[in-house]
């Protein structure tokens, strides 16, 4: 009975260890664990700096003003790269945790030679040149992000808050879409 007890717990560990390592990496050829919910898509980038692997944000024109940031694990004050738009930052491989926008993805994983793009979406809001809009994580207080009348906005995938004229909505941000608000 101990030694089925065992087993079940090491390959409990296993599958928790696995699960663990992929819930944000997955290569353009394997599909990743719970694929919804994966925040990169890993490539080879075989143009990466030598001992370097990238991180990279799609975005479309028009959404150049979007900040991408890179951290060291938990700092949140000395980003070791940044860019506007569409980034693409040469960084040693290792772990970091990632902003756009204002929001924080973490545990990504940079590997040498590889370019790891963050999924990500836009929001294309249309309003009057007084129009202040703010950007939240979901009931939060500080804003994301905010600006005047049209203009684009790149945030990860999953959801964000919208505030406009102290009326907050609830957007889906999807990978590649640019969504019309």
């Amino acid at each position: 009975m101990r030694r089925t007890s065992r087993r079940w717990t090491h390959t409990g560990l296993i599958v928790l260890g696995a699960l663990a390592c992929a819930h944000c990496q997955r290569t353009g050829d394997t599909p990743a664990v719970g694929s919804a919910a994966a925040c990169c898509v890993l490539t080879r980038a075989d143009d990466a700096p030598q001992g370097k692997g990238r991180v990279a944000v799609a975005s479309p024109p028009g959404a150049d003003s979007t900040r991408l940031d890179v951290y060291a694990p938990g700092d949140t004050k000395q980003s070791l790269a940044n860019g506007y738009g569409a980034a693409k930052l040469a960084v040693a491989p290792g772990t970091y945790d990632v902003v756009l926008g204002g929001k924080r993805v973490p545990g990504v994983q940079i590997k040498e030679g590889y370019e790891t793009r963050i999924r990500s979406g836009t929001v294309h809001v249309y309003a009057g040149k007084a129009t202040h809009i703010e950007f939240y994580e979901p009931g939060g207080t500080s804003a994301l992000a905010d600006g005047y009348g049209e203009k684009q906005y790149g945030f990860p995938v999953g959801p964000v808050e919208i505030a406009v004229a102290g009326q907050r909505e609830t957007l889906t941000i999807e990978d590649g879409v640019v969504t019309d608000f």
